[in-house]
């Protein structure tokens, strides 16, 4: 069957009813579902997509009698007969009639999940008040008294959860053991609504994260034992009665549907690829293609720090930073199309994982609290001294950074000299935009007076909607500069919010690459 083009971000928040695959496209933000190699729209202008403490929200589920939809809840499960819901502070049990409030909490709530029987639900909630950061508690809720058992509350925070197919719970916290002896990473800013442990056919599926690459395990009589798929980035794991589906992207950035199904005894688990999603937006039954990529991310050299770098390095190439955001998230090991343009271009492309990222055990990611601004900063700069020790020139590096990233480029620009900035929706001020970042700034540091040093000719990018960092928050950084002394292309973004994308998004890679391009 022929597919018409249909360009989207990477989908997100799947699951599978009646043997139909339902997700949400974030860029149109859309529920659509795919059957057969056709997609079809199912309910357009979904509103909860985003909340500052969980990034992305799930906006539906399914239950026996079919979808349900609820857009101030930031994630939905279904049960049997009837939708279990969240917001930042509530849990509801969600009925034809309307929501009941089954759970309330002072600080956030993170996440829960509903046993099978829907007798109990595991509740997962901060302690002080900023969700991923400080510590968390776990508690057993039993639905029909209202009354909860502690399970854990401790200094590390809870990573996987869930129930077995006895009904019993169980959980595990980043400091755990069996994370620590094999250098895992249990903890990784999926989507809301990801799964990221998972009881089916009486085998226990972990999804953990090692040097930057995601990994399903299978936990079992040898312990875990990782399964090989054709992933190095994984977001939804999720089952229906019959069939367990594992989503997320290969190295070249194509987006991967994978299913499998209980194999027999004493074989081993082996899945499938069904559907494929292309670096363009294309969906479409899998069929056997060529790696059009013609970049491949390598580890960086040890002594330069964490990340990655497209192909072989070479000294007289012009060299681009790409700094992830977040700033607690890491930059996966996937080209995305952004890559691929400055690859085209000539760049070699650098994606450091500094102090912070996540993908590199405990002590690399705990490193960046209280010390944003700081740790970021000198892995940077220490990265750019590496480059020049190997004979790149500073006319010939350029920095790039989002958000969070936009103050570590900006502040690693001021220490370390380099040739141009391409900066979006910077954050300049100790005034954080949510509830995490007060974890990270340093206490009494003022970023806004040294930020205001800049002297690199750079591009900013401002989206005039934006409710993360707010137009005006940039305008005063921009009206503080001294534009006199340097080159500041300050480009408004009209209609634009904090996430950029499709056909905008190709408008700004091209002004950022002809801005540094240009003499």
């Amino acid at each position: 069957m022929k597919l018409t083009p249909f360009t989207m971000k990477i989908p997100s928040f799947f699951r599978i009813n009646q043997g139909k695959i339902f997700f949400v496209d974030t860029l149109s933000r859309t529920l659509f579902f795919w059957e057969n190699g056709s997609i079809t729209p199912f309910k357009k202008d979904l509103k909860s997509l985003y909340h500052p403490l969980f990034t992305f929200g799930c906006p539906y589920a399914f239950t026996d009698e079919g979808p349900h939809f609820d857009e101030e809840c930031v994630f939905l499960e279904g049960g049997k007969q009837r939708a279990y819901g969240m917001d930042a502070k509530n849990l509801y049990r969600i009925c034809k009639g309307g929501k009941e409030v089954l759970y309330q909490t002072e600080t956030s709530l993170l996440g829960f999940s509903v046993s099978p029987l829907e007798t109990q639900i595991l509740l997962h909630e901060s302690v002080e008040g900023a969700s991923f950061y400080d510590k968390t508690a776990l508690c057993l809720l039993d639905i029909s008294s209202k009354n909860k058992t502690p399970l854990y509350q401790g200094e590390s925070l809870v990573t996987h959860y869930g129930f077995q197919e006895d009904g019993s719970p169980f959980f595990l916290s980043e400091t755990d053991p069996i994370l620590a002896e094999k250098g895992l990473d249990g903890f990784k800013r999926r989507p809301l609504g990801a799964k990221n442990s998972l009881f089916f056919k009486n085998t226990f599926f972990l999804l953990f994260t090692h040097q930057g690459e995601d990994g399903l395990y299978v936990w079992g009589k040898n312990g875990l034992e990782k399964i090989a798929l054709p992933l190095t980035s994984i977001d939804e794991m999720f089952a229906d009665t019959r069939q367990l589906f594992v989503s997320g992207r290969t190295a070249s950035g194509e987006f991967t549907l994978l299913k499998a199904e209980k194999p027999l005894e004493g074989k081993n688990w082996v899945f499938d690829i069904q559907a494929v999603l292309d670096i363009q937006g294309n969906f479409s039954p899998y069929k056997e293609t060529e790696n059009y990529s013609p970049s491949t991310l390598e580890p960086l050299p040890f002594q330069w720090g964490k990340g990655w770098i497209t192909g072989k390095f070479d000294p007289n190439k012009p060299t681009l930073i790409r700094i992830h955001s977040g700033p607690i998230v890491h930059t996966e090991r996937v080209v995305t199309q952004e890559i691929e343009m400055a690859v085209e271009l000539g760049y070699q492309v650098l994606l450091p994982n500094y102090r912070g990222s996540t993908g590199y055990g405990r002590n690399h990611r705990m490193a960046l609290l209280s010390n944003y601004g700081n740790a970021d900063v000198e892995d940077v700069v220490h990265l750019i001294r590496e480059l020049k020790n190997q004979g790149v020139k500073s006319s010939n590096i350029y920095l790039k950074g989002k958000s969070s990233a936009g103050l570590t480029a900006i502040l690693s620009s001021i220490q370390e000299e380099v040739q141009k900035l391409a900066i979006y929706c910077p954050v300049t001020v100790n005034d954080p935009h949510d509830e995490e970042l007060i974890y990270l700034f340093p206490k009494g540091a003022d970023f806004f007076k040294q930020m205001c040093k800049l002297r690199t000719p750079t591009i900013l990018f401002q989206g005039d909607k934006d409710l993360i960092v707010a137009k005006e928050k940039t305008d005063r950084y921009v009206a503080c500069l001294d534009r006199a002394s340097f080159s500041l292309s300050y480009e408004i973004l009209k209609g634009a919010g904090h996430s950029i994308k499709g056909e905008m998004e190709q408008a700004c890679l091209k002004k950022e690459f002809s801005f540094f391009s240009n003499p």
